[in-house]
Parts: C-alpha cells; structure tokens; sequence
C-alpha cells in the first residue's frame, strides 16, 4: 500500500476485534482522553499525541495494519501521512474520528466527562 485509505467506523468492525496484526492509534491530545475514550478492555490501542509522533517512531510497529484515530478525523489524516513518509505501510484514517465512533459504536467508549 503507498498511500492513506479513509475509512469509516462501520468498516473498522475488522479492527475492534482482537487483531493481532491491528493497531489503533489515538493520535489525540491527553486531555482528550479524560473526556471520552475507546474502552480498553474491548479495543486494542496505542495513544500517541500527533505532536510526539515523530519522537516515538519506534513505538509502533512497521508490521500491523494501523487505524489512525482523533476526535474528527484532521490530525489523524495528518498522522497517518507522516507515517506513510517515514516507511509504514496499511495505514487507515478513521474519518469523522471520535466523534462519530461515538454514534456508530457506542458500546465501545468510555465517557469520562460531559
């Protein structure tokens, strides 16, 4: 794969499942987290803010399928751009991010805060 494929929550049932080879990556600041996030317990993901990502480049494994996650869909777009740069390959941007995960998979978040 040499570029980003935008996907939308119902397309990502593949990924919310224990998938050894499926890495979500929430690219959303720490504060974001206290509000709302993917319940653990039942998603597979790895948190790294966009701004530390090109310091933590080797963090993520080169040999997954990585869905790129933000509250809308912007940074994570920009996040998975970078990697694709920097040699990572089955990269996916979740489009419309946290938000409408939240409508279309509920049962899977964690709300924090109102």
């Amino acid at each position: 794969m040499d570029n980003v494929h935008n996907i939308s929550q119902i397309t990502i049932d593949i990924a919310t499942q224990a998938d050894e080879n499926t890495i979500i990556l929430d690219v959303r600041e720490e504060h974001e987290l206290d509000i709302i996030a993917l319940d653990t317990s039942k998603v597979s993901i790895m948190h790294i803010p966009l701004g530390q990502l090109p310091f933590r480049l080797d963090d993520i494994p080169h040999d997954k399928k990585i869905y790129c996650l933000c509250k809308i869909g912007a940074r994570s777009q920009r996040a998975a751009e970078f990697l694709l740069e920097n040699g990572f390959s089955s990269l996916h941007n979740i489009i419309g991010g946290i938000e409408q995960w939240a409508i279309e998979k509920p049962e899977l978040l964690i709300k924090l805060t109102s």
